[in-house]
């Protein structure tokens, strides 16, 4: 897991860098897991501009050369997941892992299983058919 980790990590920061034209070496010295506000991302070289969503879809129709006026689709991805899909399917990554496994120690992932596992019975959208409920006392 650490290996791929740290893949993921060279390789996110020789894109930006790339992207960025800047040296690998520089943008490794910004990053290191850190977490920068705007101002401060905006100080190391880290984005062009601040801004919301809607000044991002400015930018991109004027990168893509989209007219201004035109209405563009907002695509969510990866596409949102409801807990139950998040539960019923592991956890997958992109690359076929476990979020699960990667957040959460063996012995603890054990018991949430055994815990969920009714959850596998059921598909999102499915009608249930309870059975009368019996009380005796």
């Amino acid at each position: 897991m650490a290996s791929n980790n740290r893949t993921a990590y060279h390789t996110w920061i020789e894109n930006i860098a790339k992207f960025r034209k800047l040296d690998v070496a520089a943008v490794d010295s910004v990053g290191r897991g850190r977490v920068w506000t705007g101002r401060q991302a905006k100080a190391n070289g880290l984005v062009d501009e601040l801004g919301g969503l809607d000044r991002a879809i400015v930018a991109a129709k004027l990168r893509a050369k989209i007219p201004a006026e035109s209405e563009v689709e907002i695509v969510v991805y990866p596409p949102k997941r409801s807990f139950f899909d998040l539960v019923t399917k592991g956890f997958k990554t992109e690359q076929g892992g476990s979020l699960l496994a990667m957040l959460v120690p063996d012995e603890e992932r054990r018991a949430l299983g055994v815990a969920l596992s009714p959850l596998r019975l059921f598909q999102p959208g499915e009608t249930l058919a309870l059975m009368p409920a019996l009380f005796l006392k």
